[in-house]
């Protein structure tokens, strides 16, 4: 009896948590009886608990690692808006809904002119806040949630416009 309640039973309930871990990959659950002062079961429980503990922080890392990448990947660092990767994917899906529900999709290119000029003249670094105040201009200039504003190039920018005419544009 002593057997069957101290070592079978606990053996068994580990096994369900762990089951059940496995399945539903809920890192919070943890296992009953992980007295690091206990028996040798309740020490291999304890153990497995702070490995869980660890897992779970790693997963959290790696999580906010993700989000940050995915952040640094659709968007330029120098200015804060969307970059050409965002601006292809989202052109993308623009264009085949606004061709789906035949709707006008208007695209503007935009190029400061003699920037290399400038750049040579006043320095990178007046140079690179030209660039911020043009973008947050545009960003801060559009017209709808839907219309989207992309760094292209160096000094290159885009707009993208669903359900807007030439006119409109």
């Amino acid at each position: 009896l002593y057997f069957l309640r101290n070592v079978v039973f606990r053996v068994k309930s580990a096994q369900r948590v762990m089951q059940e871990i496995g399945s539903s990959g809920d890192l919070t659950l943890r296992l009953q009886g992980d007295r690091p002062d206990g028996d040798e079961l309740d020490r291999m429980l304890h153990h497995f608990n702070e490995l869980l503990g660890r897992v779970e922080d790693q997963e959290k890392e790696l999580r906010s690692s993700n989000k940050k990448l995915e952040q640094e990947n659709e968007h330029d660092s120098l200015t804060g808006i969307n970059n050409r990767r965002f601006f292809e994917r989202y052109l993308q899906m623009a264009s085949y809904t606004c061709g789906r529900m035949r709707r006008d999709l208007a695209i503007a290119m935009i190029d400061i002119d003699c920037f290399k000029a400038y750049n040579d003249n006043y320095g990178h670094q007046a140079g690179d806040e030209a660039i911020r105040k043009v973008a947050q201009t545009l960003s801060d200039n559009l017209a709808r949630l839907t219309d989207c504003v992309a760094r292209y190039g160096g000094e290159e920018f885009v707009l993208l416009m669903p359900e807007t005419t030439i006119a409109q544009a």
